[in-house]
């Protein structure tokens, strides 16, 4: 996901920071960026990649921005590579929790589907910094797997999810015979359709475009 309007090409990637290490310190970045002062972090790293992007940010911004020095920073992440690819995990994870707290003991194919519409208007402040980042991120050519696989992980289980309801809605005679797949990738694409053109046109109602796909989707898949 990502889609940067007018970007130019990235400047090279800085060198990485502080090396990973071992010991306490390293293990405690593992685990710490869960709590309050990893939380800070990642909220501000987040709001500094939407107003900027991926390679003009640095650690030290990030430093000013959450008042703590760099040191505290590499104390919790590796590097720029680490706390970016936190960054997006925690939105792709924040966004599916929401989404599994909505259709918990959902059975109906139908409410499934609205269920990740209605995550999309619930979280989509959120969904649309994880685009925007992405979109940053994707613009230049120098790619980090890592970093790519974060970003993978939410249309991956996006998919997952959808075709797997439609199939479900198929097989209990609910939905017409379509290709799940397909469907299910229409779906994503306009979604994202959707996370973008707000993002170039202010006055672009994103509220009203789900529901019109809503009403379009189950239009075409309710017998």
């Amino acid at each position: 996901m990502a889609r940067t309007v007018g970007q130019s090409a990235a400047p090279p990637r800085p060198a990485r920071g502080r090396p990973a290490g071992t010991g306490a310190a390293a293990k405690k970045r593992v685990a710490a960026p869960n709590g309050e002062t990893g939380t800070k972090i990642l909220d501000a790293a987040l709001n500094l990649f939407v107003q900027s992007n991926y390679w003009s940010v640095t650690i030290k911004d990030i430093g000013r921005a959450t008042g703590l020095n760099t040191a505290m920073i590499y104390y919790y992440f590796q590097d720029k590579e680490d706390l970016f690819r936190a960054t997006v995990e925690r939105a792709v994870k924040h966004a599916f929790v929401e989404f599994e707290t909505r259709t918990n003991n959902t059975q109906s194919a139908e409410e499934v589907i609205s269920g990740w519409l209605d995550t999309h208007i619930e979280q989509l402040d959120l969904i649309r910094k994880f685009v925007k980042i992405s979109l940053d991120y994707a613009s230049s050519n120098n790619r980090i797997i890592r970093i790519d696989k974060a970003i993978s992980a939410f249309y991956d289980h996006e998919r997952t999810i959808l075709t797997a309801a439609i199939k479900s809605g198929i097989a209990q005679g609910y939905f017409r015979l379509v290709d799940a797949e397909q469907m299910a990738r229409f779906i994503s694409t306009f979604l994202d359709g959707v996370m973008a053109r707000s993002m170039v046109l202010p006055k672009f109602d994103a509220i009203e475009a789900i529901n019109e796909l809503r009403g379009y989707i189950l239009g075409q898949l309710l017998i």
